[in-house]
């Protein structure tokens, strides 16, 4: 299950989306019309935030849950304990960003760090090149998370 906020207009918002569909195809995992919850913002409104408790309530199994943001990380939690269920044993949960607080959360929080001294780097390295040629086109660039793992997904001890 992902949860995931704002629109596919956000290149953040895309990008980590398509990223969770192939990782998934990439391991034969199946993905139905219920395994991406796309909130209309970067936290759960209440309305959303009860729907995720509700498909929380019916899990049969344990289920792994990629809130796109730490803030649907945190949301996830409340969600998770709400319908009575316990990360991770009930819901293994992985988040972006490993602000400080990440650490702290109960349990830890398993986070993708992003590289954001290289982020910022990259941004400043191509407004330069756009004042210094403004007729070429822009470059893509590829930057990769840290995967920072902690308690939420009973990765460590």
């Amino acid at each position: 299950l992902m949860i995931v906020g704002g629109t596919d207009l956000l290149s953040n918002s895309r990008d980590r989306k398509s990223g969770f569909i192939e990782a998934c195809r990439g391991h034969g995992i199946a993905l139905s019309d219920d395994s991406i919850i796309t909130a209309a913002s970067w936290r759960l409104t209440d309305d959303e935030r009860g729907r995720l408790e509700s498909i929380f309530r019916n899990l049969d199994e344990p289920i792994g849950v990629f809130g796109a943001g730490y803030y649907m990380a945190l949301d996830v939690y409340t969600a998770a304990r709400s319908a009575g269920k316990r990360v991770p044993l009930d819901i293994a949960l992985v988040g972006v960003d490993d602000p400080p607080s990440a650490g702290h959360l109960s349990p830890g929080l398993t986070t993708m760090r992003q590289p954001l001294v290289q982020l910022g780097q990259s941004a400043i390295a191509a407004l330069v090149d756009l004042v210094r040629r403004p007729t070429r086109p822009a470059m893509a660039h590829t930057l990769f998370a840290e995967l920072i793992e902690r308690e939420s997904t009973a990765c460590r001890n």
